[in-house]
């Protein structure tokens, strides 16, 4: 019984799964590598509000699009989801990396005092 109530507390102390570092999205590279005149429009979101901001709501369900998310910000990171299914990811300062043919996306602070600043460069697929 000891042993129990040490492990108990430490588990109690353990931050929640859901407050786990998502891991890193995939390639990346910097904004200077995209070509911003291939896109429909580009535009920076503050990303301030947790758990998340959406983008692209309103679009009907067969709606897709193609894009290129970079992380502005000097320090700090971003989180990046496409889609409800899809997994979140980690877009770290000065990063940047795509998506293609999704319907929807989701920006995150990692916690309500970190904000950070998205460049979105978007194209719909027609």
């Amino acid at each position: 019984m000891r042993l129990v109530a040490p492990l108990l507390l430490v588990a109690m102390l353990s931050a929640p799964a859901w407050a786990q570092v998502p891991p890193s999205i995939g390639p990346t590279f910097t904004e200077k590598a995209v070509n911003a005149d291939e896109f429909d429009a580009v535009f920076n979101v503050k990303v301030t509000m947790a758990p998340t901001t959406e983008l692209l709501l309103g679009q009907t369900p067969d709606a897709r699009f193609d894009a290129v998310v970079c992380n502005i910000d000097a320090t700090g990171e971003g989180w990046v989801k496409v889609n409800p299914t899809a997994r979140t990811g980690v877009l770290k300062a000065g990063e940047c990396t795509m998506f293609a043919n999704f319907g929807r996306m989701s920006l995150t602070p990692i916690d309500i005092e970190h904000q950070w600043t998205a460049k979105v460069f978007l194209r719909a697929i027609r």
